[in-house]
């Protein structure tokens, strides 16, 4: 594994990120069930959603206008408690749920070191 370099930027905007397999995942269903989960836990935070393909076998929900990585790791433990109702739409075993900021989401994105990123977000 290459040893890749992400810094930690907590003032810096974040994403909430679900990175889950491409097949077998509701996509819609996941997003719209994801907008009521915003609107009932952050809905003043005019959080946007969206879903890209990282690679043909992995697609990532980001959840982007998190303003500091303290508003990140807020989002996350909040799923984390209240989210279960959103499992029937992916199969969470094989999926991961973290926070990235902006800087690190490119280099991830670009660079296709999400492996990587999850090693280090292990670590914070």
């Amino acid at each position: 594994v290459n040893k890749v370099d992400f810094q930690q930027q907590p003032n810096a905007p974040h994403k909430f990120i679900l990175a889950i397999p491409a097949e077998n995942s509701k996509i819609n269903e996941l997003r719209n069930a994801l907008a009521d989960f915003n609107k009932e836990f952050f809905k003043f935070d005019n959080l946007r959603i969206q879903n890209i393909f990282y690679d043909q076998n992995t697609q990532l929900i980001i959840i982007s206008g998190l303003r500091t990585k303290e508003k990140a790791v807020v989002y996350l433990n909040t799923f984390n408690q209240q989210g279960a109702a959103l499992e029937q739409y992916y199969p969470k075993a094989q999926s991961a749920g973290f926070y990235i900021n902006n800087p690190n989401f490119g280099k991830v994105y670009r660079d296709k070191v999400l492996k990587e990123y999850l090693q280090y977000f292990d670590t914070l």
